[in-house]
């Protein structure tokens, strides 16, 4: 009786193991494709600053027009669009992106200001 009882507990601890290993595996290859089921070459994350643990500034970049989103936990609010590309095509997103940013954003505000529909 003992036989089979180990005999059966191994098989359990194998299928088990199994599940286990199939599980690391799918996340593996989930992690090497990088998401590619939900790929579009017209819409693209160009660059994300985190703003906070569950705030963002995305540009994305849909059909050629790059789009400054903010992106919570609760909405998506489209911020700018810009009229030339803030960031070009092939460039790494790093720190150099922030920059970037405050540069185009200090003159937004200027021209809100000077049309008299400055926020405060």
């Amino acid at each position: 009786m003992q036989a089979g009882t180990a005999a059966q507990l191994f098989s359990v601890f194998m299928g088990l193991a199994a599940v286990i290993g199939l599980i690391f595996v799918l996340a593996w290859l989930v992690r090497r494709t990088g998401n590619g089921w939900v790929r579009s070459n017209n819409l693209k994350i160009v660059a994300s600053l985190a703003l906070g643990t569950r705030e963002r500034l995305m540009l994305v970049d849909v059909g050629g027009t790059q789009i400054l989103l903010g992106v919570t936990a609760h909405s998506v609010n489209q911020l700018h669009v810009f009229a030339e590309p803030v960031v070009k095509e092939g460039e790494t997103s790093s720190p150099e992106f922030a920059a970037k940013l405050a540069e185009f954003l200090p003159q937004k505000r200027e021209k809100n200001n000077d049309s008299g529909t400055g926020n405060l």
